[in-house]
């Protein structure tokens, strides 16, 4: 019964490419822009990958987001699910366990901060061998407090997968091409599995057509 078993046609593409990916034994990059439903995928790749996943935020309400989504729309019980944030903690499940938090939280609780002490929860994280690590907004994901850990992570993960709207870092080099800039900078998590731009999805009518304009006062 859930609104996202329903999949359009870009979802049913980029889904057949991690599904491949993940047959495969492989990782990479999912490249989908807003609102084309990116978080939908990381639901679906979770169940299909096993029982420890762990799914990196940049932001908070990211967080709450992604914890509602696994909520209800997977077959899970409540303490399966477990939300970490700044505020409120869940107590992890040793058996089956979907953790979904921030990439700053995460760096904190395993102790990969200046202050460098691992709290009990980050004991737990730091313990797991998870079937898949997804990483939303995963452009974030090469900034020096997060990829040193994001690549132990990987070492210890079946799968790591990355999602995002724009595989960009402020980090360009002269007469860089597009694709030069994103071996360079994300070539260490896996190639682009899947790319489809705002303006394919805007023509097909997929997603909202969106237009900026500055007005200077």
């Amino acid at each position: 019964g859930s609104k996202y078993a329903t999949k359009s046609e870009p979802q049913e593409e980029a889904m057949c490419a991690l599904h491949h990916a993940m047959d495969e034994g492989n990782d990479g990059i999912v490249i989908l822009p807003c609102g084309s439903g990116k978080s939908a995928l990381i639901a679906e790749v979770m169940a299909r990958a096993g029982t420890k996943c762990l799914v990196l935020c940049y932001e908070k309400q990211g967080v709450v987001q992604m914890a509602t989504l696994l909520r209800e729309h997977l077959n899970l019980v409540p303490n399966q699910v477990c939300m970490l944030t700044g505020e409120s903690k869940d107590e992890p499940n040793s058996l089956v366990c979907f953790v979904v938090m921030t990439y700053g939280l995460y760096a904190a609780s395993v102790g990969a901060t200046k202050k460098g002490r691992a709290s009990a929860i980050g004991e737990f994280l730091k313990a797991q061998h998870w079937d898949c690590v997804a990483c939303d907004e995963v452009h974030h994901a090469c900034a020096p407090t997060y990829r040193p850990f994001l690549e132990m992570l990987q070492r210890k993960a079946r799968h790591m997968l990355g999602f995002t709207a724009t595989l960009y870092r402020n980090d360009s080099v002269a007469e860089e091409t597009r694709q030069e800039h994103e071996r360079r900078l994300f070539g260490w998590i896996g190639p682009v599995l899947y790319r489809a731009t705002a303006a394919e999805l805007e023509r097909a009518g997929l997603i909202a057509k969106i237009r900026r304009a500055e007005v200077r006062v």
